[in-house]
């Protein structure tokens, strides 16, 4: 079987699709090798020019983090849970190895930050289980690596990967030998391939511990074209990309040459010559064979003769600069937008807008999405593909460390995705405060304004959130609150929440539970004076530290 592999190369055309597609993605995502993209636009410009073209052409790098951007929100969700399906004493060791599965990475951080990238740029590339030193971790193979390879749904029958040097020398092997690494259901081959024969190196060769070939592409995205191929996030967008690709190296080249002003004068005959243009039989050389002197310093006077009626005067019209048309370039600039646009749509099935001006707040640039629900939808969709790689990973170390006949993990990331800022979310929740939207709506709000404004912040967002059950009326200002007319002790509750509140410490906060809290506070302001003069108001902002005091 692995003479006829390594013979025939039976899924030849299916690793050509999956490097192709590779080595699009790459040139998109990193610009590399940019210029095999950018061939002469034929009639309408010379070698010379593509040469100026490809030298000055930015890539599409910033463009395809942009596009990318909203995958980060995938990590930062809330909620989500991992059911180890162990004995308490195993859960405890399964946990402990997820925590430090490769180089010091947790598994969840592992799959951000090695699977992520690669469901993008290489949606045909695996991750392989790899068995070292009694030891097993995930690793990322490229499709570039492949000699061949047989999906199995989103595993694979068999994969044969090209050795580099670097390879065999790690292994002990003689560099100069074409070796190829086979690995199917029973062994993890090393084989030489010499004369169209096959050697398997038995010393470099083990059993396959795991039954399976240890690997799970990285794309659960049917390519239709394609028997076995899988799709990136952004292959819907790579012939957009593209276009955006060849008018943004149309624009650049069109900026050098139009954006300098041009400089033009009447030239007078060239002293040198008296405007023959020769001397001595040879080009001028003063004037280069032109005939015509320019004023080349600003010491240099032009002399002109009185105006009469055939010579009407030019003054000041004697020289100046031809400035190039705006034209062009408002069209190209444009026309860049709709096509980062239409992108962003294609992906995201939403459209983002400028949020430029918000009541009563200064002029900002912030981008909102103007429907979130499709962005939902299909970071739900990556979101079931990142667990089922982090699944896969998990079970195959618990099987492989811990319980040989183990049945299985059950991965789920949070759902709760923050895909707008938090100043898009806090104005959300004014507008339905103001329009008297029920209290449920209002807490679902207030707590995706929290959460998308400590996203990076766990310790302060639990703090919060936990607050926001401890303030009596939480969505009303003190005035507000006031004109209810409420029992005394919730009214000196909601008067001097925040002076309690700056008592406490955040330790304090993080160890009492919500019902200790509440009786904390009613305690501590039980005592006030609901005479006194209540303090002056506090207006919720989205950088208040009350919440919505």
């Amino acid at each position: 079987m692995i003479k006829d592999i390594l013979l025939t190369n039976p899924q030849k055309a299916l690793v050509a699709a999956a490097q192709k597609a590779n080595k699009k993605l790459r040139m998109h995502m990193y610009g590399a090798n940019i210029e095999a993209e950018l061939p002469t636009i034929d009639g309408f410009e010379s070698n010379s020019l593509r040469e100026l073209r490809i030298r000055y052409t930015r890539s599409n790098k910033d463009l395809m983090s942009r596009m990318g951007r909203p995958v980060d929100k995938l990590f930062s969700a809330t909620g989500g849970s991992i059911y180890y399906n162990l004995p308490d004493a195993q859960e405890a060791k399964a946990r402990k190895l997820a925590s430090d599965v490769r180089n010091g990475f947790a598994l969840k951080k592992w799959i951000e930050s090695y699977w992520t990238p690669h469901v993008k740029d290489d949606p045909n590339g695996m991750i392989l289980m790899e068995v070292q030193n009694g030891v097993t971790y995930p690793t990322y193979k490229a499709s570039s690596g492949y000699y061949d390879y047989l999906p199995k749904g989103s595993g694979l029958d068999y994969v044969v990967f090209k050795t580099t040097a670097q390879d065999k020398k790690a292994a002990g092997i003689d560099q100069s030998w074409i070796v190829y690494r086979v690995i199917d259901d029973a062994f993890d081959y090393y084989v030489r391939w010499q004369d169209a024969e096959a050697t398997i190196l038995w010393s470099n060769t083990f059993v396959n511990l795991f039954g399976v070939v240890p690997a799970i592409l990285n794309s659960d995205i049917v390519d239709p074209d394609n028997d076995g191929c899988v799709l990136s996030i952004f292959s819907e967008i790579v012939d957009l990309a593209q276009e955006f690709l060849v008018k943004g190296s149309i624009k650049i080249t069109s900026d050098f040459m139009h954006a300098f002003p041009k400089y033009w004068e009447y030239a007078d005959d060239c002293t040198e010559c008296g405007g023959s243009g020769f001397k001595d039989s040879d080009p001028c050389p003063a004037c280069k064979g032109t005939a015509k002197r320019g004023m080349v310093r600003v010491s240099d006077i032009k002399l002109l003769a009185w105006p009469d009626k055939d010579n009407p005067a030019v003054t000041p019209d004697v020289a100046g600069y031809v400035e190039p048309s705006k034209i062009y370039y408002e069209i190209a600039v444009q026309d860049m937008a709709d096509l980062e646009d239409a992108m962003t749509y294609t992906i995201w099935g939403s459209h983002k807008a400028d949020r430029t001006q918000v009541e009563g707040q200064p002029v900002t640039a912030t981008q909102a999405f103007i429907d979130t629900q499709p962005v939902n939808d299909r970071l739900a969709h990556i979101s079931a593909m990142a667990e089922k790689r982090h699944k896969f990973v998990l079970d195959k170390i618990i099987q492989f460390n811990i319980a040989e006949t183990y049945a299985g993990s059950s991965v789920n990331y949070g759902k709760r995705f923050i895909v707008e800022s938090p100043d898009v979310i806090w104005n959300k929740y004014s507008d339905a405060r103001e329009s008297g939207a029920s209290p449920e709506v209002l807490r679902d709000l207030l707590t995706e304004y929290y959460e998308a404004k400590y996203s990076s912040d766990p310790v302060k967002l639990a703090i919060v959130l936990k607050l926001m059950d401890v303030e009596p009326f939480v969505h009303n200002t003190i005035l507000e609150v006031q004109e209810f007319k409420p029992a005394d002790e919730d009214w000196k509750a909601k008067l001097y929440f925040s002076q309690w509140r700056a008592t406490l410490n955040d330790a304090m906060i993080l160890s009492f539970s919500v019902e200790t809290l509440v009786q904390m506070l009613y305690e501590a302001t039980a005592t006030k004076d609901v005479t006194l003069a209540p303090p002056a108001p506090v207006i919720p902002t989205p950088d208040s530290s009350n919440k919505a005091a």
